[in-house]
């Protein structure tokens, strides 16, 4: 997945070098923290300082979260993760949204197993759990009622491949039945397949 951004931070952690990036031009603000795939010291990536604004590439099938606490405040957030593969710097002011048109977008797959169908109307919602790291990350798929029909055949506990449009990633606030609050990253869908056996 590609994607506009401005750099929040830049350091080291453990063994890798971790940006914290706004991405700019989605629906919904949403902050990532991309790792990136070769390990590299903060001297090699000298130039991704504070309010640094760059595209960015990263690795859909690593796509996970995490929850920050802010050592000065204590508060906490739930940030994006996942593995970056390239980085260019952006010498151009124009808003994301006009920049984008100039990049050919490239649909995400993301694959996982069915835990929730719920219909909005002609709509429909499904969540997948993918697994990620040794947890389950879900991701919503929203299907518009034009292309609902992708997901008619599909049932809770099957194995699924979904096509979604890069640059609709949202997010969506889910409450388990314990009152936990989490936020689950959410995608547009456009095809779904059953995974093979």
């Amino acid at each position: 997945m590609k994607y506009i951004g401005t750099v929040v931070d830049n350091y080291q952690r453990k063994e890798r070098t971790e940006t914290i990036i706004s991405i700019e031009g989605l629906a919904r603000p949403q902050q990532i923290a991309v790792i990136w795939s070769i390990p590299r010291s903060p001297d090699a990536l000298y130039e991704l300082v504070l309010g640094t604004r760059l595209i960015f590439a990263s690795h859909e099938d690593t796509l996970t979260q995490r929850t920050d606490t802010d050592e000065t405040t204590g508060a906490t957030s739930t940030i994006l993760v996942a593995v970056g593969a390239f980085y260019d710097l952006i010498d151009d002011d124009r808003d994301a949204t006009v920049i984008y048109e100039t990049i050919e977008p490239k649909p995400l797959d993301f694959a996982g197993t069915v835990v929730a169908i719920e219909a909005q109307g002609a709509n429909r919602s499904v969540t997948l759990r993918m697994p990620r790291h040794g947890q389950h990350q879900p991701i919503q798929t929203r299907w518009p009622a034009t292309i609902a029909s992708a997901v008619e055949d599909i049932s809770i506990g099957d194995e699924v491949i979904v096509t979604a449009e890069e640059r609709s990633l949202s997010w969506t606030v889910d409450i388990d039945d314990a009152g936990r609050r989490a936020i689950v990253p959410a995608v547009t869908g456009i095809k779904a397949l059953r995974a093979p056996r």
